[in-house]
């Protein structure tokens, strides 16, 4: 939260934040020798119980981005599966154009590992 004030000027900083609590996050459940079973297990409870607001915009279909309104239940179904798997399964959410953008992104994001 310190590191949050004081960057509060500075986005590149701001930014920075999440990374540096998973980083914490992670050291701290390494030092505590849980099971892979245990982190999962942590894990998924996490990602079901967390809160996120309701989409901002509409998405488009593709071909054609017709528009259509983002529910909250659809964006929650995308944002937990990209969470508790690490990837997103284009048939669960077909023609959705920003899902599919998405997926392309984890897939970049996948190859620098």
């Amino acid at each position: 939260m310190l590191h949050r004030a004081l960057s509060k000027e500075s986005e590149e900083a701001f930014d920075q934040l999440p990374e540096l609590l998973a980083d914490e996050l992670q050291a701290v459940l390494e030092d505590a020798h849980l099971t892979p079973d245990v982190i999962a297990d942590i894990a998924n409870d996490a990602i079901a119980n967390l809160k996120l607001s309701p989409p901002s915009a509409d998405w488009r279909y593709t071909p054609g981005g017709k528009r259509f309104p983002a529910t909250s239940y659809l964006s929650e179904a995308v944002v937990r599966e990209l969470l508790s798997s690490g990837k997103l399964d284009r048939a669960m959410f077909p023609a959705i154009e920003q899902v599919i953008d998405i997926s392309k992104q984890v897939l970049v994001a996948s190859d620098r590992i």
